[in-house]
């Protein structure tokens, strides 16, 4: 059996080790060298004035190592670019960084001055304002609590979500609540959209629902059970509130002589209500003696007087 003496043993461990140190001190004095250092930036996801205002975020100065280069920092000043919706930066060796951006798409137009509109994206972000009227739905949403900033971002979403073909079709988006956003079509129909849910099976039955002749009020919030009308379906009124009854009766009974305000009081309930200090068990118990004297004749003038209702009832 052939053993390799223990001083053999430590010579090749020595020259392993040594060679390890060299192919690293190789690498790092290479990285550092003008071979790998940075010469060129590319954009991907964009071209032209966008793609320069990305590198002039980027703010890498040519001849920078490789390794110096914190990919993270520079994702996030080229985040920064309005029109950037996300970012990804990566070194490619020698002398490379390449930036990878999805840059954000228009979904609307919102007005905040006299001609001058903000461009949004889907999420309700606006990326970029003009004075010349961009050719993209309008949207309107609340400014009001409590849907301030809710209506502006549901509504957007609902724009970035319905189909290719309604986009080109919907030419007003109202987000005055979240829950139930209107598109106005340029055929003057109107479309109950709802939220940005289940937005592929609402284009699905409203693409169907459309073809009904007649039509121009469609309600997809539910897709599964859609209502179409011609015109805008009205809510019944509520019941008319006690309080307004009774000023309502009592108009009527001030005004006894004009006829028109008779005749608009005769279908109202206007009788008083009952007092328990006027029911027959009361009456029973009352003093007679009292009553005989206090009560005046029922053929007085004064008893025929009728009582306007509202003035207070007073016992004989």
């Amino acid at each position: 059996m052939i053993t390799i003496p223990d001083q053999l043993k430590k010579k090749r461990y020595l020259a392993i080790v040594g060679g390890v140190l060299v192919l690293v001190a190789a690498l790092f004095f290479g990285s550092l060298s003008p071979v790998a250092a940075l010469s060129q930036i590319e954009v991907e996801g964009t071209t032209g004035r966008q793609a320069d205002k990305v590198r002039q975020a980027a703010n890498l100065e040519p001849g920078t190592p490789l390794v110096k280069i914190n990919e993270n920092e520079v994702a996030a000043r080229v985040q920064d670019v309005p029109t950037v919706a996300s970012v990804q930066v990566s070194r490619s060796w020698p002398n490379t960084v390449v930036i990878k951006v999805v840059e954000r798409k228009p979904v609307a137009k919102v007005e905040i001055g006299a001609q001058e509109w903000e461009i949004i994206d889907s999420t309700g972000q606006a990326f970029r304002t003009t004075k010349k009227l961009p050719d993209l739905p309008t949207l309107e949403a609340s400014v009001k609590p409590p849907f301030t900033n809710h209506g502006r971002t549901a509504g957007a979403q609902v724009l970035g979500a319905i189909p290719d073909w309604l986009k080109k079709r919907v030419t007003t988006a109202k987000a005055n609540d979240p829950n139930a956003v209107r598109l106005l079509t340029d055929d003057n129909e109107t479309i109950v959209w709802g939220t940005a849910e289940d937005s592929e099976l609402k284009g699905q039955v409203l693409r169907i629902l459309l073809k009904q002749k007649g039509m121009y009020w469609f309600d997809v919030r539910n897709p599964r059970l859609p209502t179409v009308a011609a015109v805008e379906p009205r809510p019944a009124k509520p019941p008319k509130a006690k309080k307004e009854t009774d000023e309502k009766c009592a108009e009527g009974a001030e005004s006894t002589e004009d006829v028109e305000s008779t005749e608009n009081t005769e279908n109202t309930d206007c009788s008083p209500s009952p007092d328990p200090s006027t029911s027959p068990s009361a009456s029973a118990t009352s003093d007679p003696a009292s009553s005989d004297s206090n009560s005046p004749d029922s053929s007085s003038p004064e008893s025929n007087t009728p009582r306007r209702t509202g003035e207070p009832y007073l016992l004989p």
